[in-house]
């Protein structure tokens, strides 16, 4: 209930009562008062969602401050409105994020660069901590991203080897050149353990063959 024209002439005593008559009426009345409200926002909610925008428009920058003030003040229960309003509208969020970042691209582009310039020391300590201390976690999340997209990830490799022959074959020449031994060895690897992965092919070749050959001769015993 509005206050009374003459409530300022009041004195303290008199607006006191009136106030406690007022929150008896609402703690008696409390359903009824809600339901009213309800009722007027639906019937009203063009109206109101007009008379908020319009009010903040105008009171951009108090609200803002109003809000940080809220928060700061707030940590933990300000954490928990957010925790509950994100997960009741993740796909309301994710298609807002959407719609911003397509039609201010370059501009969030622009401002990502420009931080990322004023605190590259930061970003890229953060980013080792943060690796450091999930080390098993972004593993098993490449993992599972690389088995999910395996065919994709082929293709994207293959078009890039495609696109920069040249570049990829001067980056080996100059690793090559820069690296002589690391590279002599890791060739020496490989051709060890083709040598004796052919040697393993041989025997296997060679055992199956004297498999077949000691059948045959047991099979022409028999039928003699």
């Amino acid at each position: 209930m509005a206050k009374p024209k003459a409530f300022d002439s009041w004195t303290p005593e008199q607006q006191e009562a009136w106030r406690e008559k007022q929150r008896k009426y609402r703690a008696a009345n409390a359903e009824k008062i809600a339901e009213t409200k309800r009722k007027y926002r639906e019937a009203n909610a063009e109206k109101i969602a007009e008379t908020k925008r319009k009010y903040y428009e105008a009171n951009v920058e108090k609200l803002a401050e109003k809000h940080r003030e809220y928060a700061a003040a707030n940590p933990e229960k300000f954490a928990e409105y957010r925790r509950k309003y994100e997960a009741a509208n993740r796909n309301k969020i994710a298609e807002y994020h959407r719609k911003r970042y397509e039609a201010n691209r370059e501009k969030i582009a622009e401002r990502h660069r420009k931080r990322y310039e004023a605190n590259r020391k930061k970003i890229a300590e953060y980013h080792r901590k943060y690796r450091a201390a999930n080390d098993e976690k972004i593993a098993e999340y490449h993992r599972k991203y690389q088995a999910a997209n395996a065919e994709k990830i082929a293709e994207k490799k293959r078009k890039y080897r495609a696109a920069n022959a040249e570049k990829i074959a001067e980056k080996t020449r100059k690793y090559r050149a820069a690296n002589p031994e690391k590279f002599a060895e890791k060739h020496r690897k490989y051709r060890a353990a083709a040598r004796q992965q052919a040697a393993a092919d041989q025997f296997f070749v060679m055992a199956g063959a004297a498999q077949q050959i000691s059948k045959a001769i047991s099979n022409n015993n028999k039928t003699t």
